[in-house]
């Protein structure tokens, strides 16, 4: 991943996202059918917190898995690197401290999506950085499932294409995953703070 420019540095600290296109390359294909393998090992998203947790299709129709980053499943190290390497970058650009990551994969089956959410609330948890990489291949408009962002009343769609990778900062943009035709898989990571509890 190439460093950040002054504009998307100036995007990011307004709220805004940066968005990257063919960031593994020739492993992407590879990556994505390595995360599509996983599809029986994901179990029913849920929301809320503690022990008020639980599954709400109506709110959120994805099933997920969490991943070690430190001994990810085969065939996903490429995406594991690339990870580290935003984190390297935005700490140099933008000066963001971040240090631990947590990695979360996910399959949205055709017709389910996310309500409008923040990844984080100022004051509250420690994910300061948000950053997804789809693993779509063959992903046309058409097809849907778009990652709804909000810049104030501004609403925006960025398709989920395979290899693309979009961060932003997780306690700023408002989010949302549209419904598509079939079945729409990504990775997340969720950066945490050098100084921010484990």
């Amino acid at each position: 991943m190439d460093a950040l420019d002054d504009d998307e540095v100036e995007a990011l600290g307004a709220g805004g996202w940066v968005v990257r296109d063919r960031v593994l390359g020739p492993a992407a294909a590879s990556v994505a059918a390595a995360i599509a393998a996983l599809d029986g090992g994901l179990t029913p998203a849920q929301v809320g917190r503690g022990a008020e947790r639980q599954a709400v299709p109506t709110v959120r129709g994805d099933r997920t898995r969490w991943i070690d980053p430190g001994a990810p499943p085969p065939g996903l190290d490429p995406l594991i690197t690339c990870f580290h390497t935003v984190r390297d970058v935005f700490n140099a650009a933008a000066w963001l401290g971040l240090d631990r990551l947590d990695v979360q994969l996910a399959a949205y089956p055709a017709g389910a999506g996310y309500d409008r959410h923040l990844d984080a609330f100022r004051g509250r948890g420690s994910r300061r950085l948000t950053a997804i990489w789809y693993a779509n291949p063959g992903w046309t408009d058409a097809d849907g499932g778009a990652l709804r962002v909000w810049r104030g009343d501004a609403a925006f769609d960025l398709s989920p294409t395979l290899d693309r990778l979009v961060v932003f900062l997780a306690d700023r943009v408002p989010h949302a995953v549209q419904p598509g035709a079939r079945v729409r898989r990504a990775a997340t990571a969720w950066f945490h703070g050098r100084d921010d509890p484990a």
